[in-house]
């Protein structure tokens, strides 16, 4: 995978901007409009998206990141996620004085927690449950928002709550260990999905 292409997909939704795939076409959702040069690059690379698309690919969930109101670093990539696992099981082994087993286990339940704030869930649908799809009904009594990063919510049933959280935990945990973080990974025979 190109790295100017997760540059370009970063760079949109670093403008608060969305790509999702219309049949062959690509179809670009922004606040404001995306700048030219930007514009050219995704064209410049449309099958190489539609591909990463299409595929439900880690890498493209993985370049995902927050804006710069949550704080988050902005130039982390697929590549820096050992970096930054690392880097907390080290700070927890000796400024925490933990043993390396429980530095580590610490570090990769940040981790996930980290991936999942700057990865916000996919096509998420304001009048829908995120996990069952039902329609949310009475807002508050039926459902209730639950913030993803990226200046989004989702719209969650009172007992599709802990269903959810657990399937994105399973995302978070198979994308970082595709990148090489390999504490607690699940075989390859495993659904994330449930």
């Amino acid at each position: 995978m190109k790295q100017v292409v997760l540059a370009a997909i970063n760079r949109t939704r670093e403008l608060g901007g969305s790509i999702a795939l219309d049949g062959d076409d690509l179809a670009l959702s922004a606040p404001a409009p995306l700048p030219d040069t930007l514009i050219s690059e995704l064209r410049a690379h449309k099958p190489e998206i539609v591909s990463l698309l299409r595929d439900g690919s880690d890498k493209l969930h993985m370049c995902r990141v927050s804006p710069k109101s949550f704080g988050a670093p902005q130039n982390i990539d697929p590549t820096n996620w050992l970096e930054w696992y690392s880097e907390r099981a080290a700070i927890l082994e000796y400024d925490g004085e933990l043993d390396r087993f429980e530095a580590e286990r610490q570090a990769f339940e940040a981790t996930i927690i980290h991936w999942m704030n700057l990865t916000p869930p996919p096509n998420l649908n304001g009048d829908e449950c995120a996990q069952c799809g039902d329609p949310i009904g009475r807002i508050g009594n039926d459902a209730v928002p639950f913030l993803t990063g990226g200046r989004r919510h989702a719209w969650l049933h009172h007992g599709c709550h802990t269903a959810w959280m657990g399937r994105r935990r399973r995302e978070a945990i198979k994308a970082l260990c595709t990148v090489g973080i390999i504490v607690d990974c699940p075989s390859t025979d495993e659904q994330v999905d449930p």
